[in-house]
């Protein structure tokens, strides 16, 4: 999905006119089966470009009426006994539900499972990014999905498109609250909401679509919606809550409520003691180190090439970079959408990686005799220490309580080891 802060620029360039008037003009609202390629924010399924749509005229009058656009437009194709791959319609019902336009549905007589791309909208971020309203968004989408009673998933132009990954199809999604309810477009509905811009054009949304979907763009605007005004996201809060990683560890639903969602905008300060990347996904453990006890946290930095991932870059791993890190409650104890700085550089990190990464099979050392430890003591990091023992073997000491070390020899073959009370 693209950056949220492209769609707006698109949109408010179609519609830079709109600003202090207050009409807009119906539609004629009988749908046409007219074929055209798709197109979505996430690429094309054919030789069409993605392009910004332009603004029909608005009258200017004295009284604006809102206009409910979802239920002007029908649903005017024949489903039943149809097969998505084949006739490019369905019946299907919720499997799940990813984000604000896309989910996974399971269809009625194909049997088959497809996940779908909502055609001609793309909310914002929610999940490897984390957008203003892109759970709000994913919110509203699971509200609607969550109550349905009937749904139908409509192609473009009768054929099974994929989007630019190849692997979700896209459609728009028709639904029912009641069995003998209206169709309602879930597509066209997120977007009179206001929680997407419009990304569609003449040549790539079949039929009057376009003019409908275009329509309730700039009503959504003008009613200044969701992204379009400056209402609070509760799922955005702008606060940032000074948070220790022990705290959130030892009280994280403190900070995180599961049943409504509501993350909690924490910062602190850490240092990245493990960086793992998947698939150009980078995830990060990081540590505080406070009177001598280390607290791990689990975050997720994003795909490569973002600029907090750039941040998060090996040189800074091996480096020990000290960072303000801020970032949104999640799921499963992490934390997503972040901001970070670089603070300063200090040894801290690579003194802690090193002591937890001790060679394997050493652990549990005790040291037996108190005068070898007070003679040799040396602070080389916060709370490490260097700790010389001459003539013995690693394993031949214990300590009462569990350490990890990294066993070296000097020249003079003394044996030497580093250790950080409390790793766990």
């Amino acid at each position: 999905m693209k950056r949220i802060t492209k769609k707006l620029s698109r949109v408010f360039a179609g519609a830079g006119l709109i600003l202090g008037l207050v009409s807009c003009t119906t539609n004629n609202t009988s749908v046409t089966d007219k074929p055209a390629t798709e197109s979505t924010a996430e690429g094309t399924s054919g030789t069409i470009a993605e392009s910004s749509s332009k603004a029909p005229a608005i009258s200017s009058t004295s009284v604006y009426e809102h206009i409910d656009y979802v239920s002007s437009l029908k649903l005017e194709r024949s489903y039943q006994g149809k097969k998505f791959f084949e006739d490019g319609i369905e019946e299907a019902t919720v499997q799940t539900i990813t984000d604000g336009d896309t989910s996974t549905f399971k269809l009625k007589n194909s049997g088959r499972t497809i996940t779908v791309r909502y055609l001609g909208i793309d909310t914002p971020e929610s999940t490897a990014g984390y957008d203003k309203w892109g759970k709000a968004a994913s919110v509203w989408n699971k509200s609607i999905l969550s109550n349905v009673t009937n749904i139908v998933i409509e192609s473009n132009d009768r054929k099974a498109n994929v989007d630019t990954n190849g692997t979700r199809y896209l459609a728009f999604v028709w639904y029912k609250t009641s069995p003998d309810g209206e169709w309602r477009n879930l597509n066209l509905e997120t977007l009179q909401e206001g929680y997407t811009a419009y990304t569609g054009t003449a040549s790539t949304i079949r039929g009057n679509y376009h003019e409908v979907f275009t329509n309730a763009n700039l009503q959504a605007i003008r009613e200044q919606k969701h992204l379009y005004g400056n209402e609070e996201d509760i799922y955005y809060p702008s606060e940032v809550l000074p948070v220790s990683l022990k705290e959130l560890n030892s009280n994280y639903s403190k900070y995180y409520d599961e049943k409504t969602e509501i993350p909690t905008h924490v910062g602190f300060e850490a240092y990245m003691v493990d960086r793992r990347v998947s698939n150009n996904f980078i995830t990060a453990t990081v540590a505080q180190n406070i009177n001598g006890e280390i607290s791990t946290f689990e975050i997720t930095v994003g795909y490569s090439g973002n600029t907090v991932s750039s941040m998060f870059s090996e040189d800074d791993y091996l480096n020990g970079t000290l960072y303000y890190i801020s970032g949104f409650t999640n799921k499963g104890y992490s934390l997503h959408g972040l901001e970070a700085s670089s603070i300063l550089k200090k040894d801290e990190t690579t003194c802690y990686r090193v002591t937890k990464n001790y060679v394997k099979n050493v652990t549990n050392l005790a040291i037996q005799s108190a005068e070898q430890v007070g003679a040799d003591v040396k602070l080389t990091c916060d709370n490490s220490y260097t700790i010389t023992v001459k003539g013995a073997k690693a394993s031949d000491y214990s300590i009462g309580q569990k350490i990890s070390a990294t066993i070296y020899l000097n020249e003079d073959k003394t044996t030497y080891f580093t250790y950080v009370q409390q790793i766990k």
